[in-house]
């Protein structure tokens, strides 16, 4: 511990340096007297006499004589010097003690602070561990529920080419279609984990971006179709064909906000999909993807936790969409992820657009 930083000590030493200050002051302001054979008066500001036979000094001059062996200073000075030494001694002890019980209590505190941060890091080792056993049974109990619902989706398929009556067709139809549901809400939760345990690696690759696109759009056609919504696509001829980043997540981050607008549409409605270049240089090319649809829009009380996990527009126990709510969450701690930018704009009641804007390296 810095004795001279103190709060304290500081006042100490202050106060030490002014009584000090006033010891000089005092000598240097007085007469000293200092008893011989005659008396000699020593006074400032005079200027040294010598003559011949004299003694000089800085003050008066007499005649010297014969030194007596005794010699007094005067009390004042005497007393002023010994209380001065007394304060500093005084001082000196202060110090002393201050200085051990600080150092005592630093020392305490110390150990404290260490035997928290021992506990925080036993915390977060227990809940990382927690999270990543959480994460290996998802991933088991993902792949052991899979497997059976892939069999059951085959089977339907194959139930279907039969030669089924109408009714029975309706019910191997409706099998398939909640296989496929279970099979997303299974992948959506295996994800967001994923995702949770910083599992998410970056994978940048050489990929056709105009191939992709095509894909996704195709899926999200099927989706569409099943509903009679119009899904208009709308991308520019400016689009680099080949470029390096990880197609994965812009795969999966515009399939879900297609996924997503196809939900909240209604039967009849337009889903509009939009790709734009907006800056391109040797290095990198900017991306502006949108998708915009003709929904209800986002009330005003979810703008703020639209992308927060099992977010709904509808909370209600008889809400009208059905999933998690986790696609949007997803989406953004992808976006995240490659650096991007995700967001959106809406009108309640007159739909709403995402955009996504991303940066993709130069291939060429």
């Amino acid at each position: 511990m810095n004795v001279v930083l103190s709060k304290n000590n500081q006042i100490a030493i202050y106060l030490c340096m002014t009584v000090l200050l006033m010891v000089i002051s005092f000598c240097t302001d007085r007469t000293i007297v200092v008893e011989c054979g005659k008396k000699i008066g020593i006074r400032e500001n005079i200027t040294p006499l010598n003559h011949e036979g004299n003694t000089a000094f800085a003050g008066v001059s007499y005649t010297s004589g014969k030194m007596q062996s005794s010699a007094r200073i005067s009390s004042p000075v005497v007393y002023a010097f010994i209380f001065a030494f007394c304060l500093m001694i005084a001082s000196l002890i202060y110090f002393l003690v201050k200085n051990k019980f600080f150092s005592d209590a630093l020392n305490q505190t110390k150990q404290k602070l260490k035997a928290k941060d021992d506990k925080l890091l036993r915390l977060q080792q227990n809940l990382e561990d927690a999270l990543s056993i959480k994460t290996h049974f998802l991933a088991t109990v993902s792949h052991e529920i899979r497997t059976p619902v892939n069999g059951i989706v085959g089977m339907n398929q194959l139930l279907l080419e039969t030669g089924l009556n109408e009714k029975q067709k309706d019910y191997a139809q409706i099998a398939t279609n909640c296989s496929y549901k279970l099979i997303e809400t299974v992948d959506a939760m295996l994800e967001y984990s994923s995702l949770q345990a910083g599992k998410l690696l970056i994978k940048e690759a050489d990929f056709d971006l105009r191939f992709v696109l095509d894909k996704t759009i195709q899926n999200a056609q099927k989706i569409a179709g099943k509903k009679k919504i119009k899904l208009e696509i709308e991308t520019s001829q400016y689009l680099p064909k080949r470029v390096i980043g990880d197609q994965y997540c812009i795969r999966q981050i515009i399939q879900k906000l297609l996924n997503n607008s196809i939900k909240f549409s209604k039967n009849g409605g337009t889903v509009t999909f939009r790709a734009a270049l907006l800056e391109s240089n040797s290095e990198y090319h900017t991306i502006r993807f949108e998708v915009e649809d003709s929904g209800p829009g986002i009330p005003d009380a979810l703008r703020d936790k639209i992308f927060t996990p099992f977010a709904q527009g509808d909370e209600s126990s008889t809400r009208e969409y059905e999933g998690l709510g986790l696609g949007l969450a997803i989406s953004k701690s992808m976006t995240s992820a490659m650096g991007g930018e995700l967001n959106f704009e809406s009108n309640q009641g007159k739909g709403v657009r995402f955009w996504l804007k991303v940066n993709l390296k130069n291939s060429d």
